[in-house]
This record gives structure tokens, sequence and C-alpha cells, in this order.
């Protein structure tokens, strides 16, 4: 979910009566709030978000993960359908495979003068999938949130691997979170977004976010040994 608050710039007439009132705001010229969110009571608005055609993208295949994690195209799935949203598996002990994750919010409600003063984008753990595969707990073992440019957003085709940002040095849009020391222990993982995440929420359509893993922001997980990390969100 993307949870979202931001201040109204222009303050209008108020809205008074003798008793309690209901007013629908929605075909107002300057609503305070978009519809379906909550005003706040101090000129802000607080909403929430469920991120829609929730899907990932992986590859494998017997090169190195450098490789892989470099290439245009890879394989669609749906997080319904795949016993684990993340994998990495590294060479050479076995077949190399690297997820991405989109998650795509409709965000067009958000009213056009608003000026967002903050946003957490938050994940929460599969219930079916309680316990975690993770190898190396003690190095990258994290997830970050990068922005997609997705060709057809919010739908995910599969020569949109390489929409996640760059490959090497993406632009981070929230602090990471660690698997071992974060996820794992409290079942969800918290993005606050930072300056180019809040800019990269769009206020008349989709907004892109994407979600990697911290192995897949080096050239070779651990040096190069074998590397396993599975995690269901």
């Amino acid at each position: 979910e993307l949870r979202g608050i931001w201040d109204y710039l222009e303050s209008g007439n108020t809205l008074t009566c003798n008793s309690r009132c209901d007013f629908d705001t929605s075909q107002c010229t300057n609503p305070i709030c978009g519809p379906g969110h909550k005003y706040n009571g101090d000129n802000s608005c607080t909403a929430i978000f469920t991120a829609s055609h929730e899907e990932g993208i992986f590859v494998s295949g017997t090169n190195s993960c450098d490789e892989l994690r470099n290439r245009p195209n890879g394989t669609i799935y749906s997080s319904s359908s795949e016993s684990y949203t993340f994998e990495l598996i590294s060479y050479p002990n076995s077949t190399p495979k690297i997820y991405r994750l989109s998650i795509p919010f409709n965000t067009s409600s958000i009213p056009d003068l608003a000026s967002i003063q903050s946003a957490d984008l938050t994940l929460t753990k599969e219930l079916s999938h309680r316990n975690a595969t993770n190898s190396h707990s003690a190095s990258n073992d994290f997830f970050t949130i990068v922005p997609t440019t997705l060709a057809n957003l919010p739908i995910l085709k599969k020569d949109d691997f390489d929409q996640f940002s760059s490959v090497d040095n993406p632009v981070e849009l929230a602090n990471r979170v660690d698997l071992s020391s974060e996820f794992e222990v409290y079942d969800r993982a918290v993005f606050r977004l930072n300056f180019n995440g809040l800019a990269n929420i769009n206020k008349s359509g989709y907004s892109g976010f994407g979600v990697r893993e911290g192995y897949d922001l080096f050239t070779t997980p651990n040096n190069g040994a074998y590397t396993n990390i599975k995690v269901g969100i």
C-alpha cells in the first residue's frame, strides 16, 4: 500500500451551517481532498492506495548473475501464481535466477494543487510463506524501491525487465529494508519515500514503483559464492 499526506495549496471560502452538515465537494472546482481521502482538519489530507496489477518478472539461465541482470527481457509471473515473489539463486551451484517486482498505484485521485509532504510504501509478507530462505543474512539481503518506466503502465510485459531504473546505481526512492533484521522480524517492510520518491508520484495517472533485491544491484553477489534467497510478498 501507498499512504500519503499532502497540503492543499489554495484556501477558499469556509463552508458552515447551523447544524451537522455533510458537504459533497466532489464537484467543486478545487476540492480540498480527493474522493475517498481523509481530511485531517488542518488543510491537509491523507489517502491510502493499494497496488494494482502487481506482477513480477524474472530471468534465469546458465550465465552469470551479471549477464542475467543486464538482460532486456524476462518471464512474467503474478505473485499469486508463484510460490515466492522474490527468488535469487546464483551460479555455480544452481541455475541463476533474478526477480523484480512491479507495484503500480493509481494515484490520479490526488488533486492537482496538492503538495505531497510525505508517503510510505508498505510491503506485507505473504502469510502462506512465513519462513524465508536466506543463505547470507549478513550481506546485501535488502529490498530497495526504484522507479519503473513500463511501456504500458500498469501492465508489465516481458520486455520490461530493463525498465526498473539503471542496472547499476539505480535511482532509489526510499530507505532500504533488510530482509533478515527487519522484514523477517516484523512481517512487513515500510519504505519512507525520499525526495525522488515523492516526485515519482503521478497525480494524473499511475505511479510506477518497482522492487529490486540488494543482490540485483551488484555484479557478483557474495563474491560468486552460492546465494539463495526466497521470500513471499
